[in-house]
């Protein structure tokens, strides 16, 4: 297991679910609804509960990936940087 931490991020790759393959099948999921109705199916490690990957239903074209989870580390190379200064208000 690759336990993902983030002191000041978390890096994610986004990338096309054609060319995901996830190489390990004891990975468990579920799903959360935002507000506005869009279901997102988080996958995680069955032994360690570590967040892996997810899928977005408004975008289900692609895949969305803890970078750090990655059994090669040099496959990710970051090109964006966000940062918000707090949470969003409710």
């Amino acid at each position: 297991c690759q336990k993902v931490g983030s002191l000041y991020g978390n890096p994610l790759m986004v990338i096309s679910k054609d060319s995901f393959v996830c190489s390990n099948e004891t990975t468990g999921s579920y799903k959360t609804t935002s507000n506005r109705g869009s279901v997102v199916t988080r996958n995680f490690c069955k032994e360690c509960g570590t967040h892996i990957f997810a899928h977005i239903s408004d975008v289900p074209e692609i895949v969305t990936v803890k970078a750090s989870t990655l059994d090669d580390e040099n496959v990710f190379s970051p090109q964006y940087a966000l940062w918000i200064r707090s949470a969003n208000s409710k």
